[in-house]
């Protein structure tokens, strides 16, 4: 591969994955203050990620389940596996 295609490739893949991130990151943010200030349309509706984390105890209490799982789990991460289970138990492909 030559000198000129690789940078061609390289910047094709740096554009892509700004694009995509960006959307990612950026749309969540900007639909949450619409929502609070009022300017959001009636007619469009977004849904908020269900495990979305109001603090950062949250994020701490996260973590240490992440890391020692038979200690750490809260009540909430029970209920959310408990929910999880559930919505696996539905989906799953009748024979």
């Amino acid at each position: 591969m030559s000198s000129r295609s690789g940078k061609v490739i390289v910047a094709g893949v740096a554009i892509a994955a700004s694009w995509w991130f960006g959307i990612n990151f950026w749309k969540p943010l900007v639909l949450e203050q619409l929502d609070k200030d009022g300017n959001l349309r009636k007619d469009y509706n977004y849904e908020k990620p269900e495990d979305e984390l109001k603090n950062w105890n949250d994020l701490k209490q996260k973590w240490k389940a992440f890391e020692n799982p038979e200690k750490n789990f809260s009540k909430d991460d029970k209920l959310s596996l408990e929910h999880l289970k559930e919505r696996l138990e539905q989906n799953k492909p009748k024979d």
